[in-house]
């Protein structure tokens, strides 16, 4: 009996322990219970694939709350929005909405032609700089038979391969009674499917977005990495259409990026240290003759402080999560790039230097060996790599460069510069010895001679 006691304490305290580390992903919707029924495949997705924590709330019926009493911690970690015709959200505020991303959470939003449009997500959505259209404004396509069906098959419409990958230019996903947004000029935003040019966003004569001037879905990302997803249409997330071409792949890829479980670059090291050079003196075993050899070596900035003209290595090992698989293990694989770049600053940047790729660390990013500026001071080394897609990599390390000690500074035979001089004094000194040897030898000698009087005596 007390084994089996215990044994049931160990299930129970395992489950809690379990629960505490699965993911908490709040579902807001205003749906009926039958119009629910549409999105099990989408919701099944969530509690069974990733083995999230979800919590469906419709907010005609209950108050929402996502923030903690004192507003700086979230109680979910990640909140989805499908399109809602109620223009209020009890307990729920377009500041509560900023607050919660702020604090670290993630934003899933569907759109939708019939979502109201005096709600506190779109006053969110306006905030950052996303704008979607009005109410009862759907996207058609005029090449197509049905023109709110709209099918996105041109690889030139799929904008950012790091939340969607259609690198391999194969895949079509199919949208239905769209909405559309326009975008601000904000570096933070970037858009996943736009408009073709015979797509129009309107609403009987009135027109939100034409051409390639709308989106059909954008994602926004912050400095601190937290993500927003908006999505124009609900039909992809029914389980009627969700498995309709690629619909499957690419809402499953958005989620994940809005819940950064891809696209996450993780820096696991980021070091610099100086390449110095010693000489060995041997004994050759042939001729008998002391010969020398050079070696190199490193040297932390712990072990001897950075001075100028030193040579210098910059190292950054980067990695890209792939995946996150249901038991919670990240999957990462080797990043790609070449456009990764190290600065060497002092207010304004004395170095700009390209990052390559090592060819035997799949992780390892160098700049190789540089010699550090004629310049002492303070430092920063410093790598900041911002892309559309990925997470931003923001490393620096403040050191300080030291001048040449006395003793360190090269003597005035070394600089071949100063020879000119050298020489100058050499000859001044030689002429200077040889004139007073020519002056001794080449002057007359005079004699002298000794006179003496005697006093004559009185």
């Amino acid at each position: 009996m007390i084994s089996i006691s215990l044994f049931k304490k160990f299930v129970i305290f395992y489950s809690l322990f379990a629960f505490a580390l699965a993911k908490s992903v709040l579902f807001l919707h205003d749906f009926e219970e039958d119009e629910l029924n549409n999105y099990t495949v989408f919701t099944d997705y969530l509690n069974e694939d990733n083995d999230y924590d979800v919590t469906l709330v419709n907010i005609k019926e209950t108050s929402v709350n996502v923030l903690s009493g004192d507003k700086q911690t979230n109680l979910f970690d990640e909140l989805i929005f499908a399109p809602f015709t109620s223009t209020k959200i009890k307990g729920l505020t377009e500041k509560n909405i900023m607050q919660f991303y702020e604090n670290g959470g993630n934003i899933l939003i569907v759109g939708s032609p019939s979502q109201s449009n005096n709600n506190p997500i779109r006053k969110f959505l306006n905030s950052i700089g996303i704008y979607p259209s009005p109410k009862n404004y759907i996207t058609e396509d005029y090449e197509a038979d049905n023109k709110s069906a709209l099918l996105f098959q041109d690889s030139k419409l799929f904008l950012n391969d790091y939340i969607f990958d259609n690198s391999l230019k194969n895949k079509a996903v199919a949208f239905e009674r769209s909405s559309s947004s326009l975008i601000d000029t904000n570096e933070m935003i970037f858009p996943i499917i736009a408009q073709s040019d015979y797509m129009k966003s309107s609403y009987e004569e009135n027109v939100w977005a034409l051409s390639n001037q709308g989106f059909l879905a954008v994602a926004f990302q912050n400095l601190k990495n937290n993500r927003i997803s908006w999505i124009g249409t609900d039909s992809i997330f029914k389980n009627d259409k969700i498995f309709e071409l690629d619909n499957y792949e690419f809402v499953k890829s958005v989620t994940k990026w809005t819940f950064q479980e891809k696209s996450m670059l993780k820096v696991t090291d980021f070091s610099h240290y100086q390449v110095a050079e010693k000489t060995n003196h041997y004994l050759n075993e042939v001729s008998y003759l002391m010969e020398e050899s050079t070696e190199e070596y490193t040297l932390t900035f712990e072990e001897e402080p950075y001075k100028v003209k030193d040579t210098v290595v910059v190292d950054l090992y980067v990695e890209l999560l792939d995946d996150v698989d249901k038991a919670g293990n990240e999957v990462y694989k080797s990043f790609e790039a070449d456009d990764i770049q190290f600065e060497l600053r002092m207010i304004d940047p004395y170095y700009r230097i390209n990052l390559s790729k090592d060819e035997h660390d799949s992780t390892r990013f160098s700049t190789g060996k540089f010699d550090l500026p004629d310049q002492f001071g303070i430092f920063t080394f410093a790598v900041k790599y911002c892309r559309k897609g990925l997470s931003y990599i923001d490393v620096k390390d403040i050191k300080a460069i030291r001048h040449f000690a006395h003793s360190e500074y090269p003597r005035s035979y070394e600089i071949r510069n100063s020879w000119v001089y050298l020489c100058t004094i050499g000859s001044v000194i030689s002429i200077w010895f040889v004139f007073v040897i020519l002056f001794i030898v080449t002057s007359k000698r005079v004699k002298t001679q000794t006179v003496t009087k005697e006093k004559k005596e009185i």
